[in-house]
């Protein structure tokens, strides 16, 4: 039996296949806090069902994702995994880094962010950002022969130094957080439309260059962040949408159960962030 418009547009196939969207998922992790917080009262991070008691609890979850990897074939993941927590699951969840190991190997898992902990730029010194990077991207090197080249973070992290230190580190790419920040135009502009739900750029005009106070430039990606009610307003452009653009979900490390994939692949190719700019900035 043929299928109508309608439902071709409910399961979302025709709109899959119309806007040729990618959707990078990327996942935050809270080990950090979970692992090493005792104080009292205890963070938010350590109450579930958002955070975990302990780094026992919250590895499962982890695991839950590497098992979903292999129940889903086209799912693919991205991990702002600071350094110091891949080194305390290494020391003591050797079997989980391990099998992200696999999966990286296999392309269904990447990296992006690098740094040692999970930093606010802005307030640290020169030689504190500095070290964030040399510590941290040793890790990834080390534990998983990977190169961090995107600069991509759900919280804040960005000044007026970050492009300069991040191209000294071999990084192609910052990408707009979902946390507030600022952009100033020294040069050049990018054009909007806008309507009553706001405003947006329009397609094509997606990268912009970061310029550090030295002059350094590093391609800045404005991301387009994943909500169903943006999602709404996309499809609603149509034409005007921003037509082969890379999406961003930027959660706490979430479940992937069967309700999550099929939300996001309805419409969405999943896509390793890193992969997906390259081939968009070229």
């Amino acid at each position: 039996m043929v299928k109508n418009l309608r439902e071709l547009l409910e399961e979302g196939s025709l709109l899959k296949k119309h806007f040729r969207w990618k959707l990078a998922l990327c996942q935050h992790p809270m080990y950090l806090l979970i692992d090493e917080d005792r104080g009292v009262p205890t963070v938010g991070e350590r109450i579930p069902p958002w955070g975990a008691p302990n780094a026992a609890e919250y590895v499962k979850r982890i695991k839950r994702n590497m098992d979903a990897l292999k129940k889903y074939p086209d799912l693919i993941l991205n991990y702002q995994f600071s350094g110091v927590e891949m080194e305390a699951m290494a020391r003591d969840f050797p079997d989980v880094v391990k099998q992200m190991k696999k999966f990286y190997e296999k392309g269904l898992l990447d990296f992006v962010g690098g740094t040692f902990s999970q930093p606010h730029f802005q307030i640290l010194s020169s030689e504190s950002n500095w070290r964030q990077f040399e510590y941290g991207l040793n890790v990834f090197k080390k534990l998983f022969g990977k190169k961090i080249k995107v600069y991509a973070r759900q919280e804040t992290g960005l000044h007026q130094q970050m492009p300069q230190i991040l191209k000294k580190f071999g990084y192609e790419f910052m990408v707009a957080p979902p946390f507030p920040w600022v952009l100033e135009f020294h040069d050049g502009s990018i054009e909007l439309t806008a309507s009553s739900q706001g405003a947006d750029i329009i397609p094509n005009n997606d990268f912009l260059y970061a310029v550090a106070l030295d002059g350094t430039e590093l391609p800045f990606y404005i991301a387009v962040f994943a909500s169903s009610e943006y999602l709404k307003k996309e499809m609603q452009k149509d034409l005007y949408s921003k037509r082969s653009s890379i999406w961003i979900y930027f959660p706490d490390l979430i479940e992937i159960d069967q309700k999550t994939y099929d939300k996001f692949s309805r419409v969405f190719e999943f896509c390793r962030l890193e992969q997906a700019l390259r081939e968009r900035f070229t």
